[in-house]
This record gives structure tokens, sequence and C-alpha cells, in this order.
């Protein structure tokens, strides 16, 4: 019958409410403990994202700076006339063998 059935439905409730009402509760107190302590560690967390903003701001400087000491160490190599190093070797090999002569 419906009115059984909804004892049954009932009796079922309020045993799982009385089952999750502990860590429910709990749940609750944890967070209310977290949000007390970012509350009272707000200024500590402020300088915190302050700090890691400006080494932000301090890496985009280095990496932009990087990046034009590396395009121009590329542009001396490439302005290097690599016949004449071999040439310059050459001849340092030879000065070299001759000083052993000697």
């Amino acid at each position: 019958n419906i009115f059984t059935r909804a004892d049954k439905v009932l009796s079922e409730l309020e045993g799982f409410t009385k089952d999750v009402r502990g860590p429910l509760t709990q749940t609750v107190k944890n967070v209310e403990t977290f949000s007390n302590a970012l509350a009272k560690n707000s200024d500590g967390i402020d300088k915190f994202w302050s700090a890691v903003s400006s080494l932000s701001d301090q890496l985009k400087n280095v990496s932009g700076r990087l990046d034009s000491t590396l395009k121009a160490a590329e542009g001396l190599l490439n302005s290097v006339d690599k016949d004449q190093i071999k040439s310059i070797v050459a001849n340092v090999d030879t000065v070299t063998a001759n000083l052993k002569e000697t």
C-alpha cells in the first residue's frame, strides 16, 4: 500500500540524513576554517601574488633581452666568412708545424 511505501521511503531518508549529518557538518567546519585562514592571511596572499607578478614582469624583460642578445650573436656568427676562418686555421697549423721544426 502507498502509506507503507511512503513510510519506508521516509525511514530511509531519515537514516540517510543521520548518516551524512556528521561528515557534512565537518565539511562545513573545514570550509569555515579554511576561509578564516585565508582571511587572516590575506595580506600575505596579496604580497605573494604581488611578488609572483613582479617575477613574471622580470622574466619577460630578461626573455626580451636574451632574445635580442641571441639575435645579435647569430648575426655576428653569420657575418663571419667561413673560408677566411679555414684559411686562418690552416695558417696557424703551418706556423705551428714550422715552429716544431725549428
